[in-house]
This record gives structure tokens, sequence and C-alpha cells, in this order.
């Protein structure tokens, strides 16, 4: 028997929230690939937690940049 593992999944209003990213922004990234992976639960899009974890963990940290007036 397949072991299934149940995934808290959540909707594209909370994955803005989390991003702080605006719904049209997270939708377009739906549609380029560039945001976390989405499934489709009906007709809506729906993420789940870990996937949205790792997304943000695979993103490239801006570097720091030199402060005005530094030497």
């Amino acid at each position: 028997m397949t072991d299934i593992t149940i995934a808290r999944l959540l909707t594209t209003d909370e994955v803005a929230e989390i991003l702080q990213v605006s719904k049209r922004t997270l939708e377009s990234w739906r549609i380029t690939g560039d945001g976390p992976a989405c499934i489709k639960v009906g007709k809506h899009a729906r993420y789940r937690e870990a996937d949205v974890a790792d997304w943000i963990n695979a993103q490239t940290p801006i570097a720091p940049t030199a402060s005005k007036g530094a030497a």
C-alpha cells in the first residue's frame, strides 16, 4: 500500500502575503514558472507549504552594498 503524506495547502492570498507580493505578481510567476510550485485543486491553484519554503530557501540572497561615505 502506498503511503500518502497530506501537506498543508496554501491559497494564492496566503502565499502572496507570505512573500509580500501582490496576487497578480504571484499569478504571473505561476504562468512563467518563476514562483513556487503549485498544484491545481479543481479550478483553484494551491501551494504546498513545503514547496513555498523550498522556493524561498532557493532564492539568491542580495549581496550587501557598500554604504555611502564608507572608506
